[in-house]
């Protein structure tokens, strides 16, 4: 009987994906499960090489690094070998936030209503406020095209497993999904107390009009096929 995989096992599984391409984008060849002839009771997820630069990059839930003896022993050997390094991704379990109980995704309507907000806040010369408005309204109209598309969504989700879900299934595009990464990290800094000098304000618009082009693709309806996605919503290239 085939087991069905465990939603860290899933998270794993997505994110390995993600880095894979990362990588990718940097010019690096992607060699999936190896056998490493240093450490052969082990295949990590891969091996990424370039210019005699070799990583081996692991992915791992918080719960599946506890009692993992291999990986510690790996990363003994691999600290010894020159030009080889290792990458452990250390991901969160997928998990819902912590809303109140009346707390509820915003539809469409309040999610235009919403940028339009954003876009007069950023025209008063306030970028930080109108772009974490701008942010609220496009993690809401992702899940909405999620939902749309048949995409389990049932809970309010952590941004990270959000996008993941979201790229996994064509949704969004590998390259929005990085500009999104990047534009988190912002997100994160602003609601967490911190000052960031060199936020570039015209992140702002552009974050509107991704949410924007998310919403115009919320009304084409369901993607035809499951290879297919809705291509790029990000308007520029960082």
């Amino acid at each position: 009987m085939i087991q069905s995989e465990t939603l860290a096992e899933r998270a794993e599984r997505i994110e390995s994906k993600l880095a894979a391409e990362e990588y990718r984008r940097k010019g690096y060849k992607i060699t999936r499960r190896p056998k490493l002839d240093f450490f052969p009771s082990l295949r990590p997820d891969f091996v990424a090489s370039k210019d005699g630069d070799n990583r081996v990059v692991e992915v791992k839930s918080r719960s599946s690094l506890l009692g993992n003896e291999k990986l510690i022993q790996l990363a003994e050997i691999v600290y010894d070998r020159p030009d080889w390094s290792l990458d452990l991704r250390l991901i969160g379990e997928p998990e819902s936030l912590e809303t109140p109980k009346s707390a509820k995704s915003f539809g469409v309507n309040e999610i235009v209503d919403k940028l339009s907000e954003a876009e007069a806040i950023y025209q008063h010369a306030l970028p930080q406020p109108a772009f974490l408005i701008a942010w609220a309204a496009c993690e809401a109209a992702i899940r909405h095209l999620m939902e749309i598309n048949g995409v389990n969504n049932e809970k309010i989700t952590a941004t990270t497993h959000l996008f993941d879900q979201a790229t996994y299934h064509g949704i969004v595009s590998r390259d929005d999904y990085f500009q999104l990464l990047d534009a988190a990290a912002y997100r994160n800094a602003f609601v967490h107390g911190f000052k960031v000098e060199e936020f570039d304000t015209e992140l702002v618009s552009e974050l509107i009009q991704a949410t924007q082009n998310i919403v115009e693709a919320i009304g084409q309806g369901p993607i035809a096929d499951e290879n297919d996605d809705y291509g790029d919503f990000w308007p520029s290239n960082r």
